[in-house]
């Protein structure tokens, strides 16, 4: 299933363009919709402290926020790059209930959401070789 994330309300680009969270989360983090949701991908409920900053705890908690919502509690999040595309791959293809959410962003900061899964999630839909070579074979559409 592939997903036309445009046709939804796009929460990391309202999140970078708002001047209180750009404050609390940094410039490289807003960057891009990309580099926020690596940084999030990145956050641990380790860096919340007792004794933390608190802008430093605002933004750990800010950015576990985004994580949250960006994952679907598949598994393991893994960093996948082939060529123009970067992103995160949540969940293996070997391991129940064998479905990956690959969310991909092109260097336009474009956003590709493929998620891939048996329908009952019994049985592995390929490998990872498999998944890596599906991935290395996309081509992100100009957008003018």
């Amino acid at each position: 299933m592939i997903s036309d994330p445009s046709r939804s309300l796009d929460t990391l680009k309202l999140m970078r363009t708002d001047a209180r969270m750009a404050q609390i989360l940094g410039q490289e983090a807003v960057r891009s919709n990309y580099a926020l949701t690596a940084a999030g991908m990145a956050a641990t409920p380790g860096q919340v402290k007792w004794w933390g900053t608190p802008h430093g705890n605002a933004r750990s908690m800010a950015l576990l926020g985004i994580k949250m919502t960006a994952t679907h509690e598949l598994g393991t999040v893994y960093t996948v790059q082939s060529g123009e595309l970067r992103g995160f791959q949540e969940g293996s293809p070997s391991v129940p209930p064998y479905r990956v959410q690959l969310d991909l962003f092109d260097g336009a900061d474009h956003h590709y959401e493929i998620t891939i899964a048996d329908a009952d999630g019994t049985s592995p839909v390929l490998s990872q070789a498999q998944l890596n070579a599906m991935v290395a074979s996309l081509k992100p559409i100009p957008h003018n």
